[in-house]
């Protein structure tokens, strides 16, 4: 009865009390390893609290912390990224509240020049599947924001990110363009005479999609 009303009394409190609550919970988790192997139960607290898509906030402040592994924290950590990104009716403001936590991490760690590898953490996450490449775009097209960070260095963000945007564009006027010329192949008939009155149907050749070259991170 006692820990049933004090889990009433937690889901009482401030969101910034609940996040408090889940930011401890988390470190504790981190702190012996066990974040992972728990990760469904990381889920279940982030909900119980109804920190919706908040939570990959406080997630990226716990594992995120070392601007020199923070590419190989994301691979590590995108289990648990995903069961926020990619599933329930939240994912997609989750998917811009993680790229919004990478802002802010950007911002805190300003004098390592963590905003030297803002392309290579957008496109650790896509490569992941954290973030769509709709997100993405959407948050390109918007423009600056100030909702996570200063417009200014939202700008300079965007900036630094404008290869991974154009190389996904490319790649996705390349696919449209091999589809639409895959489905004009199907569609085109070669007609031969047989016996010299019925003409038999001879599919033409599918043409083959060539492979999308990756983006070249080093040289971005």
């Amino acid at each position: 009865m006692a820990k049933s009303l004090a889990l009433c009394d937690d889901v009482e409190r401030s969101e910034t009390e609940r996040a408090d609550i889940f930011y401890k919970h988390l470190s504790q988790m981190h702190q012996n390893d066990k974040v992972l192997a728990n990760r469904k139960e990381v889920r279940l607290e982030a909900d119980r609290l109804s920190l919706g898509p908040r939570a990959v906030l406080v997630i990226a402040e716990v594992l995120f912390n070392n601007p020199s592994t923070i590419l190989n924290d994301i691979k590590k950590y995108a289990p648990l990224l995903l069961l926020f990104t990619r599933s329930g009716e939240d994912q997609k403001r989750a998917q811009m509240y993680t790229w919004g936590a990478m802002a802010k991490l950007i911002e805190r760690h300003s004098d390592q020049n963590l905003i030297d590898k803002a392309c290579h953490l957008l496109k650790t996450l896509y490569d992941c599947d954290v973030i769509e490449e709709d997100i993405i775009l959407d948050w390109y097209d918007k423009g600056p924001s100030k909702k996570f960070v200063s417009r200014e260095l939202s700008a300079k963000i965007l900036a630094r990110c404008s290869p991974m945007v154009t190389w996904l564009r490319q790649a996705e006027e390349e696919e449209s363009e091999s589809s639409e010329e895959e489905s004009e192949a199907n569609n085109h008939t070669i007609t031969q005479p047989i016996n010299g009155s019925n003409s038999a149907k001879v599919p033409a050749t599918n043409v083959t999609d060539d492979e999308d070259d990756d983006v070249d991170i080093d040289a971005i």
